[in-house]
């Protein structure tokens, strides 16, 4: 799957601006990860290149639920533990490991 250039150079210029990449000009230039790949993990990356991490509206602190029913859902339960596990799961995996 390839990126479209605009959205390589914004993920980049972003990860510059967390100080995650740093970036060359010129004719030899590029990136370079400023962290060892074993430091960074996938959901680093997710977190880094997504607006956020909540997997439905209603899992954010101040989600909007159209039922007002936070306190006894059970997808929002659901949604949690999900969320919490992809968190756990992602962290675990390096990306030293796809080397």
């Amino acid at each position: 799957m390839a990126l479209p250039e605009r959205r390589t150079a914004a993920i980049l210029k972003q990860l510059n601006y967390l100080k995650i990449v740093e970036g060359f000009r010129g004719r030899s230039g590029g990136y370079i990860l400023k962290r060892p790949l074993d430091k960074i993990s996938l959901f680093d990356i997710y977190k880094w290149t997504s607006s956020s991490t909540d997997i439905a509206e209603c899992v954010k602190e101040d989600g909007f639920c159209s039922k007002q029913a936070q306190a006894v859902c059970k997808i929002l339960i659901a949604f949690k533990l999900l969320e919490t596990k992809m968190e756990t799961e992602l962290n675990a995996i390096k990306l030293d490991s796809f080397l």
